[in-house]
């Protein structure tokens, strides 16, 4: 059995902010791939400054900005913690954190899953700790 130390306050947060942003930024990311990879090279014959003129160049800048390598390196972890949780597990985080209203959702209010109050705390915990520790908050 693994041990356990406990997540700090700011780490837990963060951890919940980078986990409640997962779905914008998956979307985000993806689009700007997308737009990567249809975007066809501009070449109108004249002569260009070291700028990067065309959609293909912007693409390839802007995927490569500090902003996007973080985004990217985020959605990894996310998916990552998310692979090692069953499926009831994982509907627990959907829930908890990827519902309409954009707030973290109580316990108790998580309804149809097979699990206790307590064991969906300990879910919560393990997808977080993961995620914590993939991000160096905690050693």
């Amino acid at each position: 059995m693994k041990s356990y130390t406990k997540i700090p306050k700011d780490s837990w947060r963060i951890c919940e902010t980078i986990v409640m942003r997962y779905p914008e930024q998956k979307k985000e990311y993806g689009e700007m791939k997308e737009q990567l990879l249809e975007a066809t090279p501009y070449n109108d014959g004249q002569p260009h400054s070291n700028f990067p003129s065309n959609r293909v160049e912007n693409a390839i800048v802007k995927l490569s900005s500090n902003r996007m390598l973080r985004i990217d390196r985020e959605n990894k972890i996310v998916e990552a913690a998310l692979a090692r949780l069953d499926e009831e597990q994982q509907k627990v985080i959907r829930v908890r954190y990827w519902n309409e209203t954009g707030k973290v959702i109580p316990y108790l209010k998580i309804r149809d899953v097979a699990m206790s109050e307590i064991t969906m705390k300990r879910t919560v915990f393990k997808f977080l700790y993961f995620i914590a520790k993939k991000l160096g908050e905690i050693d």
